[in-house]
Protein backbone atom coordinates (compact mmCIF):
# COMPACT_ATOMS: atom_id res chain seq x y z
CA UNK A 1 0.00 0.00 0.00
CA UNK A 2 1.41 3.46 -0.81
CA UNK A 3 2.52 5.81 1.83
CA UNK A 4 -0.01 8.26 2.92
CA UNK A 5 1.65 11.72 3.24
CA UNK A 6 0.53 14.81 5.06
CA UNK A 7 1.58 18.17 4.37
CA UNK A 8 1.77 22.17 5.72
CA UNK A 9 0.74 25.20 2.97
CA UNK A 10 0.05 28.35 3.98
CA UNK A 11 -0.12 27.54 7.86
CA UNK A 12 -2.82 24.71 7.04
CA UNK A 13 -2.02 20.94 7.59
CA UNK A 14 -3.30 18.73 4.66
CA UNK A 15 -4.06 15.20 3.74
CA UNK A 16 -2.99 12.30 3.76
CA UNK A 17 -2.49 11.48 -0.17
CA UNK A 18 -0.87 9.41 -1.43
CA UNK A 19 3.41 9.26 -2.21
CA UNK A 20 2.28 9.54 -6.24
CA UNK A 21 0.06 13.01 -5.58
CA UNK A 22 2.66 14.56 -3.29
CA UNK A 23 5.37 13.52 -6.11
CA UNK A 24 3.48 15.48 -8.37
CA UNK A 25 2.49 18.37 -6.56
CA UNK A 26 6.70 18.65 -5.45
CA UNK A 27 7.70 18.24 -9.38
CA UNK A 28 4.80 20.97 -10.45
CA UNK A 29 5.97 23.09 -8.07
CA UNK A 30 3.25 23.27 -6.27
CA UNK A 31 4.61 23.01 -3.23
CA UNK A 32 7.92 24.68 -2.12
CA UNK A 33 10.68 23.29 -0.65
CA UNK A 34 10.75 24.81 2.56
CA UNK A 35 7.38 23.13 3.07
CA UNK A 36 6.77 20.73 5.63
CA UNK A 37 6.07 16.60 5.36
CA UNK A 38 4.92 14.02 7.27
CA UNK A 39 3.88 10.27 7.44
CA UNK A 40 3.90 7.62 9.88
CA UNK A 41 7.00 6.25 10.99
CA UNK A 42 8.41 9.86 10.73
CA UNK A 43 9.81 11.14 13.81
CA UNK A 44 8.40 14.79 13.20
CA UNK A 45 7.93 17.37 10.70
CA UNK A 46 10.39 18.06 8.07
CA UNK A 47 11.11 20.42 5.05
CA UNK A 48 10.63 18.56 1.65
CA UNK A 49 14.53 20.24 0.95
CA UNK A 50 15.75 17.78 3.81
CA UNK A 51 14.68 14.63 2.64
CA UNK A 52 16.44 13.89 -0.10
CA UNK A 53 14.36 11.68 -2.54
CA UNK A 54 11.71 14.21 -2.28
CA UNK A 55 14.72 17.20 -2.35
CA UNK A 56 15.38 15.56 -6.04
CA UNK A 57 12.16 15.95 -7.61
CA UNK A 58 12.11 20.08 -7.09
CA UNK A 59 11.75 22.06 -10.17
CA UNK A 60 15.47 23.94 -10.64
CA UNK A 61 14.96 27.89 -10.45
CA UNK A 62 14.84 29.44 -13.80
CA UNK A 63 17.65 30.48 -14.95
CA UNK A 64 18.55 34.37 -15.63
CA UNK A 65 20.06 34.64 -18.53
CA UNK A 66 23.37 37.37 -18.34
CA UNK A 67 23.60 39.86 -20.91
CA UNK A 68 26.64 39.53 -23.10
CA UNK A 69 28.97 42.11 -23.53
CA UNK A 70 31.20 42.92 -26.50
CA UNK A 71 34.92 42.80 -26.00
CA UNK A 72 36.73 45.95 -24.76
CA UNK A 73 37.57 47.85 -28.12
CA UNK A 74 34.54 46.20 -30.34
CA UNK A 75 32.01 48.35 -31.24
CA UNK A 76 28.38 46.53 -30.70
CA UNK A 77 26.88 44.98 -33.85
CA UNK A 78 23.75 47.58 -34.45
CA UNK A 79 20.05 46.62 -33.61
CA UNK A 80 18.38 44.92 -36.57
CA UNK A 81 16.65 47.24 -38.87
CA UNK A 82 12.90 46.99 -38.52
CA UNK A 83 12.08 45.96 -41.45
CA UNK A 84 13.80 42.81 -41.46
CA UNK A 85 12.19 41.89 -37.76
CA UNK A 86 8.68 42.59 -38.39
CA UNK A 87 8.60 39.71 -41.53
CA UNK A 88 9.59 36.96 -38.66
CA UNK A 89 7.59 37.96 -35.93
CA UNK A 90 4.86 38.37 -37.72
CA UNK A 91 5.15 35.10 -39.65
CA UNK A 92 5.59 33.12 -36.42
CA UNK A 93 2.39 35.17 -35.32
CA UNK A 94 0.67 33.88 -38.40
CA UNK A 95 1.62 30.40 -38.07
CA UNK A 96 0.25 30.41 -34.85
CA UNK A 97 -2.98 32.27 -35.91
CA UNK A 98 -3.33 29.90 -38.59
CA UNK A 99 -2.84 26.42 -36.07
CA UNK A 100 -5.33 28.31 -33.70
CA UNK A 101 -7.87 28.74 -36.33
CA UNK A 102 -7.52 24.99 -37.96
CA UNK A 103 -8.01 23.89 -34.10
CA UNK A 104 -10.70 26.11 -33.91
CA UNK A 105 -12.63 24.99 -37.24
CA UNK A 106 -11.71 21.37 -36.48
CA UNK A 107 -13.53 21.52 -33.08
CA UNK A 108 -16.29 23.58 -34.14
CA UNK A 109 -16.70 21.31 -37.45
CA UNK A 110 -16.84 18.16 -34.80
CA UNK A 111 -19.80 19.49 -32.49
CA UNK A 112 -21.64 20.96 -35.12
CA UNK A 113 -22.05 17.28 -36.79
CA UNK A 114 -23.39 16.34 -33.20
CA UNK A 115 -25.64 18.55 -32.63
CA UNK A 116 -27.89 16.21 -31.42
CA UNK A 117 -25.63 13.94 -29.57
CA UNK A 118 -24.79 17.14 -27.07
CA UNK A 119 -28.82 17.37 -26.58
CA UNK A 120 -29.35 13.87 -25.88
CA UNK A 121 -26.16 13.30 -23.47
CA UNK A 122 -24.71 16.62 -22.63
CA UNK A 123 -22.01 14.56 -20.55
CA UNK A 124 -20.73 12.33 -23.17
CA UNK A 125 -19.98 14.90 -26.11
CA UNK A 126 -18.02 16.83 -23.60
CA UNK A 127 -15.91 13.81 -22.06
CA UNK A 128 -15.59 12.93 -25.76
CA UNK A 129 -14.56 17.03 -26.24
CA UNK A 130 -12.13 16.67 -23.81
CA UNK A 131 -10.70 13.58 -24.68
CA UNK A 132 -9.96 14.21 -28.45
CA UNK A 133 -8.36 17.54 -27.13
CA UNK A 134 -5.59 15.26 -25.69
CA UNK A 135 -2.95 14.42 -27.80
CA UNK A 136 -2.66 11.28 -25.28
CA UNK A 137 -5.99 9.97 -25.79
CA UNK A 138 -7.84 8.42 -28.42
CA UNK A 139 -11.58 7.78 -28.24
CA UNK A 140 -12.64 3.89 -29.22
CA UNK A 141 -16.63 3.72 -29.27
CA UNK A 142 -18.61 6.27 -28.54
CA UNK A 143 -22.97 5.29 -27.54
CA UNK A 144 -24.91 8.46 -26.85
CA UNK A 145 -27.58 6.11 -26.56
CA UNK A 146 -26.17 3.97 -23.84
CA UNK A 147 -23.66 6.88 -22.13
CA UNK A 148 -20.94 5.25 -22.57
CA UNK A 149 -17.84 6.55 -23.39
CA UNK A 150 -14.60 4.01 -24.03
CA UNK A 151 -10.80 5.56 -24.02
CA UNK A 152 -7.67 4.15 -25.21
CA UNK A 153 -3.98 5.37 -23.36
CA UNK A 154 -1.82 5.91 -26.27
CA UNK A 155 1.63 5.19 -24.74
CA UNK A 156 0.23 2.14 -22.33
CA UNK A 157 -2.80 0.74 -24.56
CA UNK A 158 -5.07 0.72 -21.48
CA UNK A 159 -8.70 1.13 -21.86
CA UNK A 160 -10.77 2.86 -19.95
CA UNK A 161 -15.25 3.07 -20.50
CA UNK A 162 -17.62 5.82 -18.85
CA UNK A 163 -20.83 4.99 -18.01
CA UNK A 164 -22.96 8.56 -17.75
CA UNK A 165 -26.34 6.81 -18.60
CA UNK A 166 -27.39 7.90 -15.14
CA UNK A 167 -25.67 11.20 -15.03
CA UNK A 168 -29.34 13.07 -14.72
CA UNK A 169 -29.01 11.30 -10.89
CA UNK A 170 -26.22 12.42 -10.21
CA UNK A 171 -24.47 8.96 -10.83
CA UNK A 172 -21.08 7.98 -12.85
CA UNK A 173 -18.92 4.61 -13.40
CA UNK A 174 -15.44 4.19 -15.00
CA UNK A 175 -14.67 0.60 -15.51
CA UNK A 176 -10.64 -0.45 -16.66
CA UNK A 177 -10.20 -3.60 -19.42
CA UNK A 178 -10.25 -6.04 -16.23
CA UNK A 179 -13.41 -5.24 -14.90
CA UNK A 180 -12.39 -3.19 -11.81
CA UNK A 181 -14.95 -0.35 -11.25
CA UNK A 182 -14.99 3.13 -9.55
CA UNK A 183 -18.59 4.80 -9.10
CA UNK A 184 -19.13 7.87 -8.45
CA UNK A 185 -22.28 9.93 -6.76
CA UNK A 186 -23.01 13.26 -6.99
CA UNK A 187 -24.53 15.38 -3.85
CA UNK A 188 -27.92 14.85 -2.97
CA UNK A 189 -30.63 17.05 -1.20
CA UNK A 190 -27.85 19.88 -0.98
CA UNK A 191 -25.94 18.30 1.14
CA UNK A 192 -22.40 18.36 -0.69
CA UNK A 193 -20.85 15.13 -0.32
CA UNK A 194 -19.73 13.04 -3.03
CA UNK A 195 -19.06 9.20 -3.03
CA UNK A 196 -17.07 7.20 -4.28
CA UNK A 197 -17.45 3.13 -4.28
CA UNK A 198 -13.82 1.19 -5.93
CA UNK A 199 -12.37 -1.98 -5.38
CA UNK A 200 -10.35 -0.57 -2.32
CA UNK A 201 -13.47 0.50 -0.44
CA UNK A 202 -16.05 3.15 -0.17
CA UNK A 203 -15.24 7.22 -0.01
CA UNK A 204 -17.37 9.97 1.35
CA UNK A 205 -16.02 13.77 0.37
CA UNK A 206 -17.40 17.32 1.43
CA UNK A 207 -18.58 18.96 3.86
CA UNK A 208 -21.91 17.03 5.65
CA UNK A 209 -20.28 13.11 5.19
CA UNK A 210 -21.89 11.13 7.78
CA UNK A 211 -18.77 10.12 9.89
CA UNK A 212 -18.92 7.11 12.19
CA UNK A 213 -15.85 7.98 14.23
CA UNK A 214 -14.83 5.27 16.37
CA UNK A 215 -15.06 5.25 20.05
CA UNK A 216 -11.27 5.57 20.23
CA UNK A 217 -11.15 8.53 18.78
CA UNK A 218 -10.92 11.51 20.99
CA UNK A 219 -13.31 14.82 20.37
CA UNK A 220 -13.88 18.16 21.96
CA UNK A 221 -16.42 18.42 24.83
CA UNK A 222 -19.68 19.50 24.03
CA UNK A 223 -18.93 20.45 20.54
CA UNK A 224 -20.54 19.74 17.64
CA UNK A 225 -19.04 17.32 15.05
CA UNK A 226 -18.91 17.92 11.29
CA UNK A 227 -17.76 15.10 9.31
CA UNK A 228 -15.51 15.92 6.53
CA UNK A 229 -14.11 12.80 5.08
CA UNK A 230 -14.65 9.13 5.62
CA UNK A 231 -12.82 6.13 3.86
CA UNK A 232 -13.79 2.05 4.73
CA UNK A 233 -11.48 0.19 3.02
CA UNK A 234 -9.95 -3.69 3.29
CA UNK A 235 -6.73 -1.98 5.05
CA UNK A 236 -8.47 -0.48 7.47
CA UNK A 237 -10.55 3.02 8.54
CA UNK A 238 -9.28 6.91 7.70
CA UNK A 239 -11.33 10.13 8.26
CA UNK A 240 -11.92 13.54 9.02
CA UNK A 241 -14.18 15.39 11.48
CA UNK A 242 -14.07 18.97 12.38
CA UNK A 243 -15.03 20.51 15.32
CA UNK A 244 -16.00 24.77 15.93
CA UNK A 245 -15.29 26.32 19.43
CA UNK A 246 -15.53 29.76 20.80
CA UNK A 247 -12.69 28.40 23.30
CA UNK A 248 -8.80 29.11 22.91
CA UNK A 249 -6.94 27.79 20.88
CA UNK A 250 -4.76 26.48 23.68
CA UNK A 251 -7.80 24.96 25.44
CA UNK A 252 -8.66 22.78 22.92
CA UNK A 253 -4.74 21.59 22.03
CA UNK A 254 -4.58 20.67 26.07
CA UNK A 255 -8.07 18.64 25.95
CA UNK A 256 -6.38 16.72 22.77
CA UNK A 257 -3.42 16.22 24.65
CA UNK A 258 -4.84 14.59 27.66
CA UNK A 259 -7.20 12.44 25.90
CA UNK A 260 -4.76 10.96 23.62
CA UNK A 261 -2.05 10.24 26.69
CA UNK A 262 -5.30 8.87 28.74
CA UNK A 263 -6.57 6.90 26.01
CA UNK A 264 -2.35 5.00 25.41
CA UNK A 265 -1.50 6.69 23.20
CA UNK A 266 2.28 8.65 22.67
CA UNK A 267 1.55 11.80 21.75
CA UNK A 268 3.93 15.03 19.64
CA UNK A 269 2.75 18.66 19.77
CA UNK A 270 3.43 21.71 17.60
CA UNK A 271 2.76 24.68 18.41
CA UNK A 272 2.31 27.93 16.64
CA UNK A 273 1.15 31.55 17.69
CA UNK A 274 -2.27 30.62 15.70
CA UNK A 275 -2.65 27.44 17.98
CA UNK A 276 -0.57 24.16 16.60
CA UNK A 277 -1.05 20.24 15.68
CA UNK A 278 -1.24 17.08 18.29
CA UNK A 279 -0.20 14.03 17.08
CA UNK A 280 -0.87 10.98 18.47
CA UNK A 281 0.13 7.50 17.45
CA UNK A 282 -0.93 4.01 19.48
CA UNK A 283 0.53 0.94 19.53
CA UNK A 284 2.88 0.50 16.53
CA UNK A 285 1.13 2.72 14.72
CA UNK A 286 -1.84 0.88 14.20
CA UNK A 287 -3.74 4.18 15.34
CA UNK A 288 -3.36 7.62 14.31
CA UNK A 289 -4.63 10.68 15.19
CA UNK A 290 -3.95 14.30 14.14
CA UNK A 291 -5.67 17.32 15.22
CA UNK A 292 -5.06 20.83 13.27
CA UNK A 293 -6.42 23.68 15.75
CA UNK A 294 -6.35 27.41 14.42
CA UNK A 295 -8.35 30.02 14.38
CA UNK A 296 -10.94 31.21 11.54
CA UNK A 297 -13.65 33.24 11.41
CA UNK A 298 -13.77 34.16 14.96
CA UNK A 299 -13.85 30.58 16.26
CA UNK A 300 -11.61 27.85 17.09
CA UNK A 301 -11.36 25.43 14.71
CA UNK A 302 -9.99 21.54 15.10
CA UNK A 303 -9.84 19.82 12.55
CA UNK A 304 -8.92 16.08 13.02
CA UNK A 305 -7.90 13.30 10.88
CA UNK A 306 -7.45 9.60 12.37
CA UNK A 307 -6.74 6.38 10.82
CA UNK A 308 -7.13 2.67 11.82
CA UNK A 309 -5.20 -0.67 10.12
CA UNK A 310 -6.83 -4.00 10.22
Amino acid sequence: MSVLWHYIQNGASLGPIPEEQLRALISSGGLRPSDQVWHEGMAGWSPIQSLPELAALVPPPAAKAAPVQAPQGQAQAPPPKSGKVWPWILGGCGVLLLLVLLGGIGIAMWMRSKVGDLQRNPAVAAAELLVRANPELEVVSTDYAKGTLTVRNRKSGETLTMDAADIKQGRLSFRDEKGSEIRFKGPEGGSGVVQIQGPEGQTSIGAGTKVQAPSWLPTYPATPVEGLMSLAGKDGITGTIVQKTQDSTAQVMESFEKALKAGGFEVNTIRNPEGGIVIGEWKGMKRHVMATIGRSQGQTVATVTYRERN
